[in-house]
């Protein structure tokens, strides 16, 4: 018999460990304990293991993140250069079209009869 259902009488007697009731309701109470240790020692596990899968994960989105912006510079930098040697380019026609063929006497001939 459950001691939440034991009448008045038997809730001004001493509780005896002999009453099956009570033994029942201390066995229930210390299972119940150790489920509860078990679980709370489960839980630390389990949050010890996602600490360390968010240290994993931040320091790959840090990598991650430097990549990208390693990936950007270097975009900028092809960009930059591009512009240089588009500049460069320029120039060089300029100063051909404007130097015309005096500047070489062997402009206009094909390369295999340049040689002799």
């Amino acid at each position: 018999m459950p001691l939440q259902r034991r009448d008045r009488d038997d809730a001004r007697r001493a509780l005896s460990w002999r009453d099956l009731a009570v033994a029942a309701e201390w066995k229930k109470f210390a299972g119940t304990a150790g489920r509860a240790e078990a679980l709370r020692g489960r839980l630390q596990s389990v949050l010890k293991q996602r600490a360390a899968l968010d240290a994993t994960l931040a320091r790959f989105q840090q990598r991650a993140a430097l990549r990208d912006r390693a990936a950007e510079l270097a975009e900028q930098e092809i960009a930059a250069l591009r512009r240089r040697l588009a500049t460069q380019d320029t120039a060089a026609s300029a100063a051909s079209d404007s130097h015309g063929d005096e500047a070489s006497p062997e402009a206009g001939r094909p390369i295999a009869e340049s040689g002799g």
